[in-house]
């Protein structure tokens, strides 16, 4: 093992997972206060899930709320399980280890950490390989990759509607898997940018599918810019997307 890789290593998590049942509510809604689980639900069972996992004393590692929320839904959200708590220690690690300025990308791209812990450096190519070999593993960036996201203006046409467009989101793999949207739904709005590299969905649209897991990828990436520290989950696979106006649609 290199210097470099023996200090990555030694970085800590806060964790203690607390070994039995007995909780005092007063010192649970402490707990949720503290760590602000409050922000995310009122649900006690939830904030009890999330306490067992990090224990009583766990702080956040230094990261913004969107963060936060991604690690507590590890935890407490059962269409993450049965890694869900691999998922949350792991990016906990990762939080911890970005802050402690000690990755070294002349070692390689990406790194590989399991049970919250630095186990070496990689390549992406190996990425898919090693999801495979350790279920809710982070194999992730040395340095966190941003993608920006910009907003501009479309043609408020309430006569013709030509800015708005409906979808369907189906599973190249199993075709009763499939979603709609329409062009405006629960406060988005679907618009067609034909210079845009990348289509983002929002998340209500993936909750409608058979699975949120299968067919993308359980880490994330931070958007800038227009939805500043939004997590954007990328498809793992190719989907087929049908634009239409709700009666006729693209082939």
């Amino acid at each position: 093992m290199s210097t470099s890789e023996a200090t990555v290593g030694d970085t800590e998590l806060t964790l203690k997972p607390v070994t039995n049942d007995k909780v005092v509510e007063g010192d649970l809604g402490k707990f949720a206060e503290r760590l602000e689980l409050n922000k995310f639900t009122e649900n006690k069972n939830e904030w009890k899930k999330f306490y067992d996992f990090a224990g009583l004393d766990f702080v956040w590692p230094s990261t913004n709320i969107n963060e936060r929320r991604l690690i507590f839904d590890y935890v407490v959200d059962p269409d993450w399980d049965p890694i869900g708590e691999e998922l949350a220690a792991n990016a906990i690690g990762y939080c911890n280890l970005l802050k402690s300025n000690t990755l070294d990308s002349s070692q390689g791209t990406h790194i590989l950490l399991v049970h919250g812990k630095f186990v070496r450096y990689g390549s992406s190519e190996e990425e898919e390989e090693l999801v495979k070999e350790f279920p809710g593993c982070y194999f992730v960036p040395v340095e966190k990759r941003i993608v920006e996201l910009r907003k501009f203006p479309a043609i408020d046409n309430n006569t013709n509607k030509e800015w708005q467009v409906h979808i369907r989101l189906r599973n190249t793999v199993n075709a009763l898997d499939e979603v709609g949207m329409a062009n405006v739904e629960q406060g988005f709005r679907i618009v067609i940018d034909t210079g845009s590299t990348i289509t983002v969905i929002p998340y209500f649209v993936r909750q409608k599918l058979y699975s949120r897991q299968d067919c993308w990828k359980t880490i994330p990436i931070e958007a800038s810019g227009y939805g500043d520290d939004v997590k954007i989950f990328h498809a793992s696979r190719d989907w087929y997307i049908c634009l239409g106006d709700g009666i006729n649609w693209s082939g």
